[in-house]
């Protein structure tokens, strides 16, 4: 009769989530109260973070491994006071690089790695595990946004209370999402419009895009994420160093040369002092802009229009100007430009959003899964009786002592 469901038994729980990106692989580990798991936008998700860690996906044969040496580190770190397993852990939500159905994606931007949620699950010995695409975790990690401190807002606009939000950053690729109110709160819709096609505005423009026809080998058409992105970046420089071979800088040739992997820092951190890293990035720029008034007319997110991803804080400088290429051809929309003018839009200064987004995904799954229980007598007692109880006690000590106030008046 007072039999109760495993996770019934709980009061904690362990909680993992991720940001599985390109090149890195984000882990958190949390520990929450069966009695907060409130989400409330504006605050970050409930929980007492345990570990955290990153990884790059380059240095591991695939996903589960690092998971596996993520629980291996934490248990060896002194400086950890909570000492866990994959077996401990409740739920996990990691968001992924990729378009993910039936609970499985295949990596956009790393065709080798194919997650499936069911077998990490069997892996780790984690009773649920959730695949939700990277930038539907940065979106839910919007919500946990404080505007003063945590954004810079390039356009004050005018904001709409439950009006639809939005989110497009570039980062090893270009991310893009949108969010709609609920009765409860907002859901997050995924969105692959990084794949849709780059529309060059200039002359030097129309032969980037010849150029990077020829490198991808596509007739017809070049996706803007191959422009406005790291690997866009990357993209966008080389182009230069043929288009204008005159202007490469021999020392700088070889520092770009010797970056094996995100070279696009090495074209952000001389785009001061060297001629051709300046253009790249004035072209990149232009094209964040663009896309980021393309994002605005598509979803028209008068909650607020998001600009993410691990660049967005490097160049925010050339952002926030009001007369330079971002904010000028972000408006520069014909006869529609009025209507962006009216998108609040900022650009976030802080780079986890996809671990927060995966911390409210993750909680959230949590709450499903306690929906989803057979509630027994012992839940009932634990969630109603004994608060009450409380209540209650607290109400007769408090007669009690006004009681006892009272007589000690009346005999003095």
């Amino acid at each position: 009769f007072f039999s109760v469901a495993p996770m019934e038994k709980k009061t904690h729980f362990y909680l993992l989530g991720g940001d599985i990106g390109g090149t890195k692989s984000r882990l958190q580990l949390y520990r929450v109260s069966i009695w907060e798991r409130e989400l409330v936008k504006g605050k970050r998700a409930p929980g007492e973070a345990v570990y955290r860690k990153a990884y790059f996906n380059n240095d591991h044969k695939d996903f589960a491994s690092i998971v596996r040496r993520f629980f291996e580190e934490l248990n060896e770190d002194p400086a950890c006071t909570h000492k866990a397993k994959s077996q401990d852990v409740t739920a996990a939500c990691f968001g992924v690089a990729g378009p993910v159905g039936n609970n499985m994606v295949s990596f956009t931007n790393r065709s080798h790695w194919i997650l499936n949620g069911v077998l990490l699950q069997q892996q780790l010995g984690i009773p649920k595990v959730r695949l939700v695409n990277d930038f539907v975790t940065q979106g839910y990690g919007c919500l946990t946004l404080d505007l003063k401190t945590e954004c810079h807002c390039l356009q004050v606009g005018h904001k709409m209370t439950g009006g639809p939000l939005a989110c497009i950053g570039p980062g090893t690729g270009l991310g893009q999402c949108f969010l709609t109110k609920l009765a409860d709160g907002y859901q997050c819709w995924p969105s692959e419009g990084g794949h849709a096609e780059w529309a060059p505005r200039t002359a030097v423009d129309l032969e980037l895009l010849k150029w990077l026809k020829r490198k991808f080998e596509h007739r017809h058409r070049v996706s803007i994420e191959r422009v406005v992105s790291g690997n866009g970046i990357r993209n966008i420089y080389e182009f230069l160093m043929e288009y204008r071979p005159e202007q490469v800088d021999p020392e700088f040739q070889k520092i770009f040369d010797a970056q094996t992997d995100q070279k696009f820092l090495a074209v952000l951190d001389h785009a001061d002092t060297n001629t051709l890293c300046k253009e790249a990035m004035n072209i990149f720029i232009t094209a964040y802009g663009s896309e980021a008034g393309v994002a605005g007319l598509k979803w028209m997110p008068y909650g607020g229009l998001f600009l993410t991803g691990i660049i967005t804080p490097k160049v925010l400088d050339r952002l926030k100007d009001p007369h330079g290429p971002f904010l000028q051809a972000y408006v520069d929309k014909g006869r529609v430009s009025q209507s962006l003018k009216c998108i609040p839009l900022y650009a976030v200064t802080v780079d986890d959003l996809g671990e927060r987004g995966a911390h409210w995904n993750v909680i959230a799954l949590l709450n499903e899964m306690l929906a989803a229980q057979p509630q027994s007598v012992f839940s009932k007692w634990r969630d109603w009786v004994w608060p009450g109880a409380l209540v209650t006690a607290g109400l007769g000590l408090g007669l009690a002592v006004q009681y006892g106030v009272q007589l000690a008046r009346r005999r003095n």
